[in-house]
């Protein structure tokens, strides 16, 4: 229950910093910031989620105290588990409706080589003196470089910080290997091992709750926008009531329908009703996709995954408008710069049936870093045309890295590349490379999908 030296040296700069700002802050500025901050923090819905999240956490800990895994002298291990992963959680949780993968990914990153890494950086702390020095000496450090991440003016703080971070980190944990191999009999027992599975067991635990509030957080998301389609009081009760007899906790197939009632700009009890079969079809097709004849394009539930280890996975293919459905994967940036930086996106569309056009969208917005933002997207492209079904002769790789703009025929597909410069005081670019169908095609027969460019 005591506290090491790295905790007291963070609470010790912690509270001298709040001291000084509220001693120093003549005109009361600060002491507004902080009133503002806790009257936004004491309003009902917030007050409610940490409450039943207080409430969870304790059951958790009930439980496990009753099998025997939990005791008094695990509370302050609980407690920092509660301050960085329990609340922080609950306060993210409108980035987490929105992204399918969060529960496997903090699954496994609860357990990975990094949390491993990360218990044994933070077994073994320096002396007091030692840890009051650096405790603010990288505070300031890790501050400086997310700052320097913002704007590409900064690129040069960044250069000499990154590795200085990583110095530091590799510092941190030799220390604690070092203090591993010369008292080994310290740290391999019963009682390390409980003190790194707990914060992964207590995870366990609070995912449930996280996932009945994103059920929740969700349901009132689809409820707004409802409200904004339907000025009915009427209808808009009976869509919410049909979404959720529908779909219960499908979380994606409600966020679909959700938006495909703006687009397909649903008005009556039976708009509501079609919206939900489309989904509900689309999704049994998704399962059971059918064979498309490479003639005439390719299965847009297969185009979806083309990029996929790329990290450009797109969302669900659909309708957009008139006889055009599609599917886009979210922007990709290139490298570390987190403002203004390049990155790639990937877009499918066709129609209901067939994916007809692929496309790969390289944005270049720091000129400094173009050659190696474009190595990178031709790279993409050539795996793009691998995954449709193609792949370049040596004469055309010539062709395909050296040319700026180019329009290529082969068989039945179309291979565009086109450059087009940024305009106004942003200097950069954009690379569009399109891969398609011509309509032409669609009543073409072909068994071979693999074509020679």
């Amino acid at each position: 229950m005591l506290l090491n030296s790295r905790e007291i040296a963070s609470l010790f700069w912690t509270g001298t910093l709040i001291v000084f700002a509220l001693v120093k802050s003549e005109d009361g500025r600060i002491w507004k910031a902080l009133g503002n901050v806790m009257s936004a923090f004491f309003v009902r819905p917030i007050l409610v989620s940490v409450l039943l999240a207080e409430l969870w956490i304790v059951l958790v800990v009930f439980l496990l105290a009753e099998i025997g895994f939990w005791s008094v002298s695990d509370l302050k291990t609980t407690i920092q588990w509660a301050l960085t992963f329990a609340f922080v959680t609950m306060f993210d949780i409108v980035r987490i409706t929105e992204d399918n993968t969060y529960f496997r990914k903090t699954i496994r990153d609860s357990a990975g080589a990094t949390a491993v890494i990360m218990f044994i950086a933070e077994s073994y702390t320096f002396p007091l003196p030692v840890e009051l020095l650096l405790v603010p000496l990288m505070t300031i450090l890790v501050c400086m470089h997310a700052l320097a991440q913002t704007d590409r003016r900064y690129d040069p703080a960044n250069k000499l910080l990154t590795p200085l971070l990583g110095m530091a980190a590799c510092g941190y944990i030799g220390y604690g290997l070092y203090q591993i191999a010369t008292n080994s009999d310290q740290f391999f027992n019963l009682g390390t091992a409980h003190s790194f599975l707990l914060p992964i067991v207590l995870t366990m635990g609070y995912l449930p709750f996280v996932y009945l509030l994103n059920v929740h957080a969700t349901y009132d998301r689809v409820s707004t926008r409802v409200h904004f389609v339907f000025r009915d009081q009427a209808l808009e009760r009976y869509a919410i009531w049909r979404a959720f007899l529908s779909f219960r906790f499908d979380l994606d197939g409600l966020r679909r329908w959700k938006r495909n009632l703006h687009i397909r700009n649903a008005t009556s009890k039976g708009d509501i009703r079609s919206v939900i079969r489309e989904v509900k079809r689309l999704q049994h097709r998704e399962q059971n996709p059918p064979e498309i004849d490479p003639a005439i394009g390719w299965s847009p539930y297969e185009a979806t995954s083309f990029m996929a280890s790329e990290s450009l996975k797109t969302d669900d293919y659909h309708f957009r408008y008139d006889d055009l459905w599609g599917a886009d994967a979210k922007p990709l940036n290139i490298g570390d710069q987190q403002f203004m930086a390049d990155n790639v996106a990937y877009h499918i569309s066709g129609t209901e049936q067939v994916a007809s056009e692929l496309k790969l969208i390289l944005n270049v917005n720091n000129i400094e870093q173009a050659e190696s933002s474009d190595t990178y997207f031709y790279g993409l492209c050539q795996i793009l045309l691998a995954e449709a079904g193609m792949y370049l002769d040596p004469d055309s790789v010539d062709v395909f890295r050296d040319a700026e703009s180019f329009d290529l025929a082969a068989e039945q597909y179309q291979i565009r590349l086109k450059r087009d410069e940024f305009t106004g005081k942003i200097e950069g670019y954009t690379r569009t490379f399109t891969v398609r169908v011509p309509t032409t095609n669609k009543n073409c027969h072909k068994t071979d999908g693999e074509s020679t460019l």
